[in-house]
């Protein structure tokens, strides 16, 4: 319960794993790197499918 408490005054959980379980303040204006990073590795493994039906397409299978 204290977790989501945490969670409601705008607290976030860190991306460092030796730090698990501690929280900073993010603040909703801002980009921070750890986002980007996860949203970069999700788009590299979209685009790495992709090309990977692309080429399946392209020898006929």
């Amino acid at each position: 319960m204290l977790h989501e408490i945490g969670h409601s005054l705008g607290l976030k959980h860190t991306f460092d794993e030796k730090n698990l379980g501690n929280y900073v303040i993010r603040e909703s204006d801002k980009i921070y790197k750890e986002d980007l990073d996860e949203e970069i590795e999700k788009l590299e493994k979209t685009l790495s499918f992709k090309n990977d039906q692309k080429k399946s397409i392209e020898q006929g299978q």
